[in-house]
């Protein structure tokens, strides 16, 4: 866990800039940082809509369907912030995070994962419970 966030906090921006500074000319750097940032925003906008329209049509939501659709907002608000930020691939990860037909790979792959965290949870509290009763 240590070495991911590493990577993803010190390693990612590293080469970003690296891409920035040093293969791309300046004038392409500052139009696609603008660029990225104003489709970021606008993006957030419409699938954010997309999705809390999704979310109120019928309150009594209940279960997977509730589940999927609130982690679905979280992936949009994510790509979002990772569009807003400066990076080309920090840009290319928001993209993929915003649209919607890979956004369900990513929902479905994240929602695997928290349920596997979930029954892993569930299994080890229930194997480490102590009887109620004590024998003498």
């Amino acid at each position: 866990m240590y070495l991911r966030c590493f990577f993803v906090l010190t390693l990612l921006p590293l080469l970003d800039l690296f891409l920035l500074v040093f293969l791309i000319p300046s004038f392409v750097t500052i139009t696609w940082t603008v660029l990225s940032g104003m489709m970021g925003a606008s993006l957030f906008y419409v699938q954010g809509r997309l999705c809390w329209k999704q979310l109120s049509q019928n309150p009594a939501n209940t279960g997977v369907f509730q589940a999927f659709s609130s982690l679905d907002s979280a992936i949009i608000l994510v790509g979002a912030a990772l569009l807003m930020s400066p990076g080309i691939l920090t840009d290319l990860l928001g993209l993929l995070l915003l649209f919607p037909l890979s956004r369900m790979i990513f929902v479905s792959y994240v929602g695997i994962k928290l349920q596997a965290a979930e029954r892993s949870a569930n299994h080890s509290e229930s194997s480490t419970k102590k009887p109620d009763t004590i024998d003498v």
